[in-house]
């Protein structure tokens, strides 16, 4: 999480004006914002639905996770009505401002763009959000930063990585 709240201080990008000289800006950590399929290169193992686990390469990542996380890892059912259930909640309090949302919404723990796209045309319908972008960083759970907006992007959204050294 500390990276991903790293990377949404260091975005940049920026949109065409609106008429209006106010826009609203809202950033929310969704926490996790995954949907129910496997995407490859990325350890989402926790959140399938039960039916799609138990394969070998499953129980072995999860086995080499801390004693915590394991039981979510190898038991969590991540199922299309989980996570219809939290696009729903992200829906209530995203729309809660202005009745509508924010002009520009920057999601924190987004998974891909597929959920991304998901929650914005069956749960956002009412914030007309045109612009659905992703930015991909390197966690290797996969989690990213979303953007939605009723503006239109003025360039390509950049995600800018600083190293950082370990105190000596």
């Amino acid at each position: 999480m500390r990276s991903s709240l790293l990377a949404l201080a260091l975005l940049s990008f920026s949109f065409t004006a609106f008429a209006s000289d106010k826009v609203s800006i809202m950033s929310y950590n969704v926490e996790n914002l995954f949907d129910t399929i496997k995407d490859e290169n990325r350890n989402d193992w926790e959140y399938l639905p039960r039916s799609q686990k138990g394969t070998r390469e499953h129980k072995e990542y999860c086995m080499r996770q801390s004693p915590n996380y394991q039981d979510d890892c190898m038991n969590k059912d991540w199922n299309d009505n989980v996570v219809a259930e939290k696009m729903t909640r992200i829906a209530d309090t995203v729309l809660q401002i202005n009745g509508v949302g924010p002009d520009v919404l920057i999601l924190v723990e987004v998974e891909n763009i597929r959920v991304l796209k998901q929650l914005n045309d069956n749960y956002l319908q009412k914030a007309g959000y045109t612009t659905v972008e992703l930015l991909e960083g390197d966690d290797r759970r996969g989690i990213d930063i979303g953007i939605l907006s009723r503006l239109p992007l003025a360039g390509k959204p950049v995600l800018n990585k600083i190293q950082f050294s370990k105190k000596p």
